[in-house]
């Protein structure tokens, strides 16, 4: 492939997600709150095979919902990256919740870059949404992101429930001041 086109593998360690965002379609529909995982060696391995078998592939994505739902198995995960010499970057879904060391570990490990749901940038919206994060909270996983140069795609939603024009400008005064190295923002839609 050309040089400027980096080619990625999907792969999946878990399935399902222990928060309970009210309006999140992937554990209600799909995959359910139980968050049922893969061994991290298990998984690991399918990195090394995916790094040996594979070489034009340059990043790997995790594509569970909240990569760091355990935050135990995400360091375990990390060791053995290591321990089994993988070397590629990897993407991953991660919410404001982790703590700087899990986050750290991550970034030994390969992780590049994260998707993360700051979603709103007022603290009732959040509640109301029960999103399990506070503003607060968004600024510190930013904060640490930035500190370990982990590239961070924000999530952003306006419409829930009790949004006014002063909340939804809350959460744009937020992602400008967050200032994520990409960023979406979307209307929440009833499924």
């Amino acid at each position: 492939p050309p040089n400027n086109i980096t080619i990625l593998v999907m792969l999946l360690g878990g399935r399902g997600c222990t928060a309970r965002c009210f309006y999140c379609v992937y554990p209600q529909v799909m995959h359910g709150h139980r968050y049922r995982t893969r061994s991290p060696r298990h998984l690991v391995g399918e990195m090394k095979w995916v790094q040996e078998n594979m070489p034009e592939i340059k990043e790997i994505v995790f594509e569970d919902d909240t990569f760091t739902s355990d935050k135990k198995r995400a360091r375990e995960i990390a060791d053995e990256v290591q321990r089994q010499g993988v070397h590629l970057p990897f993407f991953a879904n991660i919410r404001t919740n982790v703590d700087y060391d899990t986050l750290k570990a991550l970034k030994e490990s390969g992780l590049r870059e994260c998707a993360t749901g700051f979603e709103s940038g007022d603290d009732v919206v959040l509640r109301n949404m029960r999103k399990g994060q506070n503003v607060e909270m968004q600024r510190k996983f930013m904060s640490n992101a930035r500190s370990l140069n982990i590239l961070v795609h924000g999530c952003f939603m306006v419409g829930f429930p009790g949004e006014t024009r002063e909340t939804m400008q809350k959460t744009l005064d937020l992602a400008l001041e967050l200032d994520p190295d990409s960023a979406q923002f979307y209307p929440v839609m009833p499924y």
